[in-house]
């Protein structure tokens, strides 16, 4: 909470601050002076939250972040990143720096596969990464690798798939969500977050005046106190590539 109360004052007096810590236990721990002293006051600091979704496997439920984005979307004057690869680590680097303003940029604890190639399609807040025509399949961060191994499912089943990052939450990148979805019959979101509060309700939400059939694949509701890894955890919330395949060919019609 000291942490930052400080970067409140840091930021309002010219510094470019950054704050550092485990996702969960700077979302929470520290929420009520993220609202009052950052939110509200519009201060322009750069919350690192490392650890999204099940990051920490080995660490238990204390240290999982998959609520996160409930509270923080919540919150007024405030830009959220979920970064996929390396590249993107980066660019937000890159933007936090020449462009410092009110963030949550979620990390995860690992470092991912590469999907990303070029800034400017980037900036834009949804990339489509592979083009297809009947279903769209979108998620961000970690789960981009399990999307992509939905999306050659779906293909080797002679589905035409898309495959996008969604790796802005908030604002909602409308016109390049539009631009980027507008071509598909229908959506599959996936995420390491529960339905409530996450990219699902946020991708629901922006299409709400041009809706689409959309099957979003998220988290239960549930605590998680089982461990075993992360793969292990996926498979018991659904989460593996196996349960998704099945959901996704009951919701295309095709199981």
């Amino acid at each position: 909470q000291n942490m930052i109360n400080l970067a409140a004052g840091l930021a309002q007096c010219g510094h470019k601050v950054y704050c550092y810590a485990m996702a969960p236990f700077l979302v929470f721990r520290c929420f009520e002076q993220i609202k009052v002293t950052l939110a509200t006051m519009d201060q322009p600091v750069t919350l690192l939250g490392v650890g999204a979704g099940f990051s920490y496997d080995d660490a238990g439920p204390t240290h999982y972040a998959v609520d996160d984005l409930g509270a923080m979307r919540s919150l007024p004057n405030i830009e959220i990143i979920t970064p996929c690869d390396d590249f993107s680590v980066k660019a937000c680097v890159d933007l936090t720096l020449n462009k410092p303003a009110f963030r949550y940029i979620r990390l995860d604890r690992k470092p991912l596969p590469d999907f990303h190639e070029d800034t400017k399609a980037w900036n834009k807040g949804i990339v489509e990464l592979e083009k297809g025509e009947e279903v769209l399949v979108l998620s961000n961060g970690y789960m981009m690798q399990k999307a992509a191994s939905l999306v050659k499912v779906l293909k080797s089943r002679g589905i035409s798939a898309g495959l996008a990052d969604m790796h802005r939450i908030k604002p909602i990148p409308t016109a390049a969500l539009a631009a980027v979805t507008n071509k598909y019959q229908k959506l599959i979101c996936i995420e390491e977050h529960v339905l409530e509060g996450g990219s699902g309700e946020m991708l629901a939400q922006a299409m709400a005046q041009k809706p689409k059939p959309m099957l979003s694949i998220a988290l239960p509701n549930r605590p998680f106190p089982e461990n075993g890894g992360r793969e292990y955890v996926h498979k018991l919330a659904g989460l593996d590539v196996e349960a998704m395949t099945s959901r996704s060919l009951n919701f295309l019609e095709l199981s």
